[in-house]
């Protein structure tokens, strides 16, 4: 067999495997140009949940998916860019399928950084499969979530939430969503809820007994009182006065808060074959994406994220419309939301977090 031949063969057979699927890379119509990446957390960061010692700095997601051994025993795993900060084992794949580890050997701090890791033939290098790494700055202290029950001060009955299985959701189950859906840009989460908050008067215009949205006034009550800063506050009332909106967060990014909808945030149903699911914990970490102004893009990619300053409602839609990797949703997709994020967002998600809790990050 023609080396050219056999080359386009391997190429034909050699893949990556990652536990979160392919992102695509600037181009959604055509998947012959998606890529692939993972992420790492630089220096040892917080010891992760999963079993991966010592923490995000070391990644075990990924494996490669090669023809046959004789096909593996003709190729390397090589990082040909910013071998300084990147590893990965082995280098010389001899199995079908192989587990790689990756892990970063920088100081944790500093900015964003990119790795390539390619397979490529042995002897003349030629690149088969390419593998883009995302290298971030790990926090040394997990992200502070605080939820809120916040009744009217003035109409606590008429205003209180329901009984369960609506209110406030258990933290455990939101603090393991927030760390799944996050875990790409190498953020965990410290979930408390607050059991006696100060009292709120919010209740302040017609209709009585829900928060008036998109009217500010009512929010803005929130927005204005200090009990809710330092922290990702979600504050769970009664009722949005809105037919559709099961939650938002106030426009201002440095007194950003979360609104929840008690009334319309459903219990968990089964998940679809996609990921999506009507979920109370599902719906506040996609607040928390935007939270951090994560995917406020259309389809022609326009960016509108991280404008700060910019008035309440951006042009355009501030939801990722997709389209996705085959058997998966966005979390950031509107109405029911599902669980991937495209890798852009893992940076914007590492960056906003650096910025909005710089104490919590080296410097």
């Amino acid at each position: 067999m023609q080396t050219d031949s056999y080359e386009a063969e391997m190429r034909s057979n050699t893949t990556l495997l990652l536990e979160h699927p392919i992102i695509r890379d600037k181009d959604p119509d055509h998947p012959e140009n998606w890529v692939w990446w993972t992420s790492l957390g630089k220096g040892p960061g917080i010891a992760d949940n999963k079993g991966l010692s010592p923490g995000f700095n070391v990644n075990r997601k990924v494996r490669a998916l090669l023809h046959d051994a004789a096909t593996a025993q003709l190729c390397e795993i090589v990082v040909v860019d910013h071998a300084d900060i990147v590893s990965v084992y082995p280098t010389l794949p001899t199995q079908p399928v192989e587990p790689l580890t990756i892990w970063c050997t920088a100081a944790n701090g500093g900015d964003v950084q990119y790795a390539t890791i390619q397979i490529r033939t042995k002897k003349d290098h030629i690149p088969i499969v390419t593998l883009k790494v995302m290298v971030m700055p790990v926090p040394t202290q997990l992200i502070p979530v605080k939820l809120y029950a916040i009744p009217d001060s003035d109409h606590p009955v008429a205003t209180a939430l329901k009984p369960p299985p609506n209110g406030v959701p258990d933290p455990a189950l939101v603090q393991a969503e927030l760390d799944a859906r996050f875990y790409q840009a190498c953020l965990q989460f410290d979930v408390q809820t607050v059991a006696n908050p100060n009292p709120v008067r919010w209740d302040l215009n017609q209709p009585l007994n829900k928060l008036n949205f998109p009217d500010a006034t009512e929010a803005d009550v929130f927005r204005n009182d200090p009990q809710f800063n330092g922290h990702i506050p979600v504050i769970f009332v009664r009722e949005i006065d809105s037919a559709k909106t099961a939650g938002f967060n106030t426009p201002l990014p440095d007194l950003r808060r979360i609104i929840m909808d008690d009334s319309k945030v459903p219990t968990p149903l089964e998940p679809e074959a996609d990921g999506s699911q009507e979920s109370r914990v599902r719906f506040i970490a996609h607040e928390v994406g935007h939270f951090f102004d994560l995917s406020w893009r259309g389809r022609d990619y326009t960016r509108y994220t991280g404008a700060l300053g910019a008035p309440m409602f951006w042009p355009g839609d501030r939801h990722d419309k997709g389209p996705f990797p085959p058997g998966t949703a966005g979390l950031m997709k509107p109405e029911i939301p599902g669980k991937w994020l495209r890798y852009e967002d893992w940076h914007l998600m590492s960056k906003n977090a650096k910025e909005t809790f710089p104490n919590l990050f080296p410097q």
